[in-house]
């Protein structure tokens, strides 16, 4: 008998199909129900491989059956035609379907090649390997059928053992896929979780590195931060030849608030001024820090005398605005701060400590003058007061 299959898929049944398959409502087969599925050896999935052959010729099922049964590693299952094969497989859950499908290539309602090409449709991340069994020996079928994706193609009449040693030859293909697909799996979530600690790793980190230039109480710049700050500001202006100003503050008889209103208001108060003092500085190069006790430092480069004490009574306002009461203050009913400023040129080759020592120098005559008030001091080179 001459086999003929056109080389192009036959588009209306092979619509149908998908359709069928897609939209169908039918139940999944019972015991009930006459099966066009006929399955064979229930015993576990682990030890066995699931193979589904279709065939319109029941001799050939039949035939395959018996042989492959005898080696006692097969689940088989089988449909007559391509149609019952998409319905079967939809009717399957995902880890129900077959290892390996045998499939005739002359079928009625759809042929080998229309019923491939729905598998791929419908199920195009199934990577199951399909050999094709047909009596069309052509070149043309034969590349028809391989260009389509099929692992191999068997030519009828076939010998048992040739098909065996097909279908053993593929499995041990596709055991070594999966195997290499969980090897990778297991390695992306070996990289994922390596990622992730990596990730919390960094962020501990800068947390840490956060922490430790925080002041743990009030939040702002601790002395060891304004310490790195100052000196790295202070060679990049000298390179720059721009002024760099410095205003030291202290809370005003802090020490009788404290003994008056208790250390817990005392926090309070301090945590409260920081605050102030944080929101009053305009620019993101501007550093507020807590400099020891009750006293703050306040760094501003690129800062001429003259705006420098412009920020002063900023500073000054942004305390008083807070109004907490102190009774014990000389100065003023409520908390207020003196503060002292200073302004030089950086040099190279020299450091910043002359410019502490004279703002802590104004902060000291501020506090002789009565306090809650502020006092300037130039440093040798005039451009800080233009």
């Amino acid at each position: 008998m001459r086999y003929s299959v056109t080389s192009h898929a036959n588009t209306s049944a092979l619509t149908s199909a998908l359709t069928s398959a897609a939209t169908s409502d039918r139940p999944p087969l019972t015991h009930s129900d006459p099966q066009p599925i006929v399955s064979s050896d229930m015993e576990s999935r682990r030890k066995h491989y699931s193979l589904l052959i279709v065939d319109d010729t029941p001799d050939n099922v039949d035939l395959l059956r018996r042989y492959l049964m005898r080696f006692k590693k097969f689940r088989i299952s089988s449909a007559e035609n391509g149609q019952i094969a998409l319905d079967s497989l939809r009717d399957r859950p995902l880890d129900d379907r077959p290892d390996l499908i045998l499939m005739d290539v002359v079928m009625p309602q759809l042929n080998g090649f229309e019923t491939y090409r729905a598998i791929k449709v419908l199920y195009p991340d199934w990577d199951v390997p399909i050999i094709f069994m047909t009596g069309l020996s052509d070149l043309s079928s034969k590349l028809e059928g391989l260009e389509l994706g099929a692992v191999d193609y068997i030519i009828k009449p076939f010998q048992k053992e040739e098909v065996l040693a097909r279908i053993e030859l593929q499995l041990r293909l596709l055991d070594l896929t999966r195997q290499l697909r969980a090897k990778n799996e297991q390695l992306e979530r070996e990289i994922t979780e390596r990622q992730r600690v990596e990730t919390a790793l960094k962020d501990a980190n800068l947390e840490l590195a956060r922490l430790a230039t925080i002041d743990g109480l009030t939040q702002v710049a601790n002395r060891r931060c304004f310490d790195e700050v100052i000196s790295k500001e202070w060679a990049r202006l000298a390179d720059e030849s721009r002024p760099l100003s410095l205003v030291l503050c202290d809370v005003d008889y802090f020490k009788r608030f404290n003994d008056f209103y208790g250390h817990q208001a005392g926090d309070d108060c301090l945590v409260r001024v920081a605050r102030a003092l944080q929101d009053s500085t305009r620019r993101a190069t501007d550093l507020v820090a807590r400099y020891g006790g009750e006293e703050f430092a306040v760094l501003l480069p690129e800062t001429d005398l003259s705006r420098a004490e412009e920020a002063i009574y900023r500073l000054r306002f942004a305390v008083e605005s807070l109004m907490i009461p102190h009774a014990q203050s000389d100065a003023s009913e409520w908390v207020t701060v003196s503060l002292g400023v200073a302004c030089q040129v950086p040099k190279l080759g020299q450091t910043p400590q002359n410019l502490i020592a004279a703002a802590d120098s104004a902060l000291y005559e501020a506090k002789q003058q009565g306090r809650n008030t502020y006092c300037a001091r130039y440093l040798t080179d005039d451009r800080c007061g233009e």
